[in-house]
Formats: structure tokens, sequence, C-alpha cells
């Protein structure tokens, strides 16, 4: 992960995120974005995060983003511990998608994700301030690289990374001697009724169970969608039993109960865990340490799976105890 942190580097002659008609005055930097590469401003203040995971991953590496929008669905767990961290270092909650709140801030930086209700006013957004768009499909270590280079804060996103990766190897070698190395893990979630979502290797937990060296069932071995899953009838849910079967739980079930209570599901053989949509889906620090958490306790039975209560602790981890 550190070295992917090197390919954010300072480049010439690119596309401008910055309004129409205003030159940067200060030092610049090039990215790569969602739509390109783009040059904007480097700054660590008056940035206006366009959601709170973005927020989340900027607060990890020292920097206070003034606002950030909220999550667009019902909050899981794992969304009211990052509302409370970001709360609690100053940042303001949204609601995802105003132009006028975000003209009437005036920031100096846009950065955020899309598909997280602003993608409308992105082109008004453009005209207000330099915006960076991350990837629909983001990858932990490209997001602190974008993120450091934006803000002048490069040492710091390649320290988190560094927590992230010796978290990683720690418990890959916990696998590697036991009984679960090499495991197929199948993760899967209801998506309202009669209707199942299976997620494949492309973003959040994706990248993780790679590192960790688990594999995953063939349907899922693969990127998914542009979201990263795929939707499946409930006739096939005899498809998607493995070794180990997680199950998210929260705001994208819409309602509709787990997938491990379905009996086409045969999970007979299986260890099973229910966990965090959010926390396991989004891409972040606090993300990661989530998700190993987690792991420990459905494949070892170590601690728990995590609540919003297990947040603060969660996040002491990302900061190395500075927060």
């Amino acid at each position: 992960m550190p070295a992917l942190l090197a390919m954010a580097v300072l480049l010439a002659g690119c596309g401008t995120g910055a309004p129409s008609g205003v030159r940067p005055s200060g030092p610049t930097v090039t990215v790569r974005s969602a739509g390109g590469d783009v040059t904007v401003p480097v700054t660590d203040s008056g940035i206006w995060a366009l959601d709170y995971q973005t927020a989340l991953n900027l607060l990890a590496l020292g920097v206070v983003p003034e606002h950030a929008g909220k999550y667009a669905y019902t909050t899981d767990p794992f969304v009211s511990a990052a509302y409370a961290i970001l709360e609690d270092a100053g940042v303001e909650l949204v609601e995802p998608g105003r132009a006028e709140r975000v003209a009437a801030a005036a920031p100096e930086l846009i950065v955020g994700m899309p598909r997280t209700g602003s993608d409308e006013i992105v082109p008004q957004l453009r005209e207000l301030a330099p915006v960076v768009l991350l990837p629909d499909l983001p990858v932990l270590a490209d997001d602190l690289a974008t993120l450091g280079a934006v803000t002048g804060h490069r040492d710091e996103a390649a320290a988190v990374a560094e927590r992230v990766d010796a978290a990683v190897g720690d418990l890959a070698r916990r696998v590697k001697g036991s009984e679960h190395a090499g495991s197929a893990v199948s993760v899967l979630s209801a998506y309202g009724e009669d209707s199942y979502c299976i997620y494949g290797n492309a973003r959040g937990f994706g990248p993780l169970l790679a590192e960790l060296g688990l594999t995953r069932p063939p349907a899922q071995a693969v990127a998914g969608n542009e979201w990263g899953y795929a939707t499946v009838s409930p006739e096939k849910l005899d498809e998607q039993g493995a070794d180990v079967v997680v199950a998210f739980v929260g705001s994208v079930a819409l309602g509709a109960p787990s997938p491990l209570t379905d009996e086409r599901l045969d999970t007979s053989g299986s260890v099973t865990g229910e966990v965090d949509y959010s926390a396991w889906f989004g891409v972040g620090p606090l993300n990661a340490f989530w998700v190993l958490g987690d792991l420990r306790a459905i494949l070892f039975d170590e601690g728990r799976i995590a609540g919003a209560s297990d947040g603060p602790a969660l996040w002491d981890r990302v900061t190395g105890g500075t927060a």
C-alpha cells in the first residue's frame, strides 16, 4: 500500500479543476479523479467533503473538512460511529445536493465520491471551487494517496496506510496458520423483498480478503457491476454457499431479513456472521479496522462484531492514538 501512495505525484499541463477563469495562486497538484486527471490547489483548509466517508478519510490524515454530506439512506451503525467522530472534530454534517449551501460556505476545495447525492450539482460546484471526484470503485491506497496529495498531507497518508498494512499482515499470518487458510468467503445481502445482492472483489472488504489469503466463490470472484455488486434471485442462493458466509445487514436490505434466514442458502457447514453493510462496503481506514475486527470475531471467536459504540476504539487504531 505505501508504494501506491507515490502514484499521486505532481504533474504539469493537465486539466484544471479550478472554476473557469480562476488560476490558482499557490502550489497545485494533479491527481487522477473519476473524470480523468485534474489539477487543483493544495490546501488543508476550507474543504467541503461531498460525503461523510471522504470526510472521515480526510480526518484520518489530520485534515478537518468544514462540511460533509450525510449518508442518503437509513443510518447504519458504522455511519453513526462516523458521524460522532466527525462532529466531535467540528465537522458540520449537511444534506447533500444543496448547491446554495456550498456557495454560501465558499470552500477552497470540494472533494468526494460520486453517487452520494450530489452528482446533479457537480457542474454548479465546478463554478464555485476546484472539484476532485474520487473513483466509483475506490481503492483505499489510491484514495489515501489522492487525499494526501491535494491536502499536502502525504506523510500522514503514508502513516495511516502503514498502520492498516500492519493490521492486515497480523491477521493474514493468523489466518495462514489456521484451519481457515485459503477458505472461500461468500458475501451477500438482502435487497428488499425477493432479491439478493452478491458482492465482488472491487471495493471495500474485497481487497482485504485477498490480502488475508482468503478466496471467493466463483460467482463472487469478479469485480461486480459499476457499484461492485450484482443482484441474484432467491433461486440462485444455493450457488452462494462457502466455507465462510457473511451477510450484510442494515440500510442495503431495505427492511428485508438477512439471507442467513433463507433455507435456500445452505450454511450447515459454514462459519457465518452478520456485519454492518456501510462498514464493509465503504472504503477507508476506519472501515478496514472495522472489517478486520469483524473477521477476528467470525473466524476465531475473538472479540465481537463491531457496532457504533466500538467507533472510538477503532478510530484510535486509525490515528495511532493521536486523535
